[in-house]
């Protein structure tokens, strides 16, 4: 699986390893948080991803409606303005092709932003299947549902009371037209709700050592986009880790900064 540092594409590779997603210094902030925004294709991914990056009301005029290509990997570092907190927002393709290998990418820790589209004759089964999909992969997760190009269908066929029985980690439903709704409204409808949600979540000061908060900087400074898991290991030694690599690497796994999907023993080859 090759991982580049800002599209993630998919494709058959024996190489196991550790991948790196952007360059920051993360020292400067208190927090990283993952944020995945998957759906079907045409929900209204990709504009809503360009409207929480941008808070501009110009960015609905410049769009280009380009679908996305496996997965997108953006990061936000200036989501509030009273705390240093980088966003990794991760906008998963919604083409059927691409939906298998989602579960690759999906962790716990992570907040995960449901698009779903108003005018889908299936939503509910749709919304569902969605629903399963996350609980499988990561149990218990939060979820945001976002029912989207409500000013083609303000009143679609589901009902919301039955599905918050019987998903308990849905923590809102938000209504919303991604392309007529201005930033204003745009911003209170999600932009604060999924800030309220990421405070939550944070995890404060990653919970990481100095010599644990090295290796993060190391991998995500490096100029390989992805490394063996024996890298890895020496990358660890070096920073001063000499043992708990395996589970500070899913801490990094879980925010967001790197990727691997190998098991454990596997990263020492």
């Amino acid at each position: 699986c090759f991982v580049g540092k800002r599209m993630i594409q998919y494709r058959q590779e024996n190489n196991r390893g550790v991948c790196m997603f952007g360059e920051y210094n993360h020292m400067e902030y208190q927090d990283e948080v993952k944020v995945v925004i998957l759906g079907d294709s045409g929900a209204g991914k990709s504009l809503t991803l360009e409207r929480l990056m941008n808070d501009d009301d110009d960015v609905v005029k410049t769009y280009s409606g380009e679908a996305t290509p496996g997965i997108r990997i953006r990061h936000k570092p200036d989501l509030f303005d009273d705390r240093k907190i980088l966003v990794h927002f991760w906008d998963f393709g919604g083409q059927e092709h691409y939906q298998p290998f989602h579960r690759l990418f999906m962790t716990k820790d992570t907040i995960y932003v449901l698009m779903l589209n108003a005018n889908d004759s299936f939503l509910d089964i749709r919304t569902r299947h969605w629903l399963n999909t996350i609980n499988s992969a990561a149990p218990g997760a939060p979820v945001l549902l976002v029912v989207n190009h409500i000013d083609i269908n303000p009143t679609p066929a589901i009902s919301w009371q039955a599905l918050a029985k019987a998903y308990n980690n849905i923590r809102d439903v938000i209504w919303l037209s991604a392309w007529k709704n201005d930033q204003e409204k745009f911003r209170e409808a999600l932009v604060e709700k999924l800030k309220k949600l990421i405070l939550q979540l944070c995890v404060r000061g990653s919970g990481l050592t100095e010599p644990e908060a090295r290796v993060r900087d190391a991998l995500s400074t490096m100029k390989e986009s992805c490394i063996r898991g024996y890298e890895y290991v020496r990358i660890c030694r070096e920073c001063g880790v000499a043992d708990g690599e395996m589970s500070l690497l899913g801490r990094l796994v879980r925010q967001g900064v790197v990727y691997t999907r190998d098991s454990v023993q596997n990263l020492y080859e």
